[in-house]
């Protein structure tokens, strides 16, 4: 249990580190950036006093610093906010990583739309399929990574997403392992994707290879931290 003291010494700490935030964040707005300070503020203050913290510099500096990059795409100026704010919460000091500013910075906003679908997800995952046309010596992928928990009509761009956020350590797909019960996959056979596929083979046997995603340790972490509730 944290004495009035304690909780006083970790106030000021955190303010002090949030001041250092400051400055760095007013630098940035020198050279045009800006992450929308109301945002940011108000995200802050609704922290708990006695869970207030002094803001890991190396986190909270690269934070800053990568999200000039990103200022005009909402939704991963939201992750860097949530990433900010949540260094200043000891609540989520077990899940604070140094490498989320770099993640964040290196996501297209479809990377950052596709894994927001994965918070508070069970660690099973979701379905996942491979699109592919089979003949005598196995198969041939025509489209990997099919994922419909994001509702897309071009399905190519999420694929490339969700391999995107498997480079960056988020997300991790299995072809070997996959969900017991087939209606899972029954949209997979529905989408319009794949009967336009079988129109397009009509003279071979198109079907599904079927597999998971689920979100890595890191993931589990990153999404706790950097994905607004």
């Amino acid at each position: 249990i944290k004495n009035q003291s304690t909780v006083v010494t970790e106030k000021v700490k955190a303010e002090n580190g949030l001041a250092e935030a400051r400055q760095r964040y007013m630098e940035l707005q020198e050279k045009g950036f800006d992450l929308d300070e109301n945002e940011l503020k108000e995200k802050i203050s609704k922290i708990p006093e006695d869970k207030l913290a002094e803001p890991d510099t190396q986190t909270s500096a690269q934070a800053l610093e990568n999200s000039k990059y990103c200022i005009d795409k909402e939704e991963l100026r939201k992750m860097f906010v949530s990433l900010i704010s949540n260094s200043m919460n000891s609540d989520f000091n077990k899940d604070m990583h140094p490498s989320f500013a770099e993640i964040i910075k290196q996501m297209s906003t479809l990377d950052a739309k596709v894994i927001k679908t994965f918070k508070n997800s069970s660690t099973n995952g979701f379905p996942l399929c491979q699109y592919v046309v089979n003949h005598d010596n196995g198969f041939t992928i025509l489209l990997e990574n099919v994922y419909l928990n994001y509702r897309t009509t071009y399905l190519p761009e999420c694929s490339l997403s969700i391999a995107s956020l498997v480079r960056l350590g988020l997300l991790n797909t299995s072809y070997d392992t996959s969900f017991t019960n087939d209606a899972y996959y029954t949209p997979f056979t529905e989408h319009f994707w794949f009967k336009k596929l079988q129109q397009e083979f009509n003279n071979q046997k198109v079907s599904i290879r079927k597999g998971l995603v689920y979100l890595t340790p890191l993931g589990r972490s990153f999404t706790r931290v950097c994905i607004p509730n």
